[in-house]
């Protein structure tokens, strides 16, 4: 029990310390469209693999995943965009959950608190039908990355369960931002 609120109390610190970087230094200011847009196209061929790269570094310090796919969409076109934009997000997640694993462990699923661990219950009942419920409405949040990384969901059903549960809120905005550039846009000017 001890050993597990240490590891929640320093995934907490790492959280706040990761959420500080993104929002209040140079770091952070520097994940923008523009900066993002730029690296990738100057690129060439490593532009996709950078791409992934920034994504995940950018979801460790809270930089919203939204900008990311519409960096993908607006370099990539629509479809493409889209697509590369749910790979990074996916692979975002992914490595979210290792590098918190590391820290975290399974430190939710240690403590023994009846409320929390009623909380936790559908989740280790049905892992992969809850994560993909959580994705549908909470999609990219880093608390949830983090939240689920501390849990016993183990790898597979929380990459598969992330992957299958984005796969609509990634459309949907794809096709929102489709929507606005190729009807909004022209209307206004």
């Amino acid at each position: 029990m001890k050993k597990s609120a240490l590891r929640i109390i320093l995934i907490l610190a790492i959280a706040i310390l990761l959420l500080l970087l993104g929002k209040f230094t140079a770091f952070g200011e520097w994940f923008n469209l523009n900066n993002i847009s730029s690296v990738i196209k100057s690129s060439g061929p490593w532009g996709l693999l950078i791409f992934f790269i920034l994504f995940a570094i950018g979801s460790l310090i809270h930089i919203p995943a939204m900008l990311f796919i519409l960096v993908a969409i607006l370099i990539y076109g629509p479809f493409e965009g889209a697509i590369w934009g749910y790979l990074g997000v996916v692979i975002a997640m992914t490595a979210n959950y290792f590098i918190v694993r590391a820290f975290g462990n399974k430190a939710l699923h240690d403590i023994q608190n009846r409320r929390l661990q009623n909380m936790l219950s559908k989740l280790h009942e049905q892992p992969l039908s809850t994560i993909i419920l959580i994705r549908l409405v909470f999609w990219a949040a880093p608390i949830v990355n983090y939240t689920l990384a501390m849990t016993s969901v183990n790898s597979r059903d929380y990459i598969f369960g992330s992957a299958i549960g984005l796969i609509i809120p990634v459309a949907v905005f794809a096709a929102m931002v489709h929507l606005f550039q190729e009807s909004i846009i022209p209307m206004v000017l």
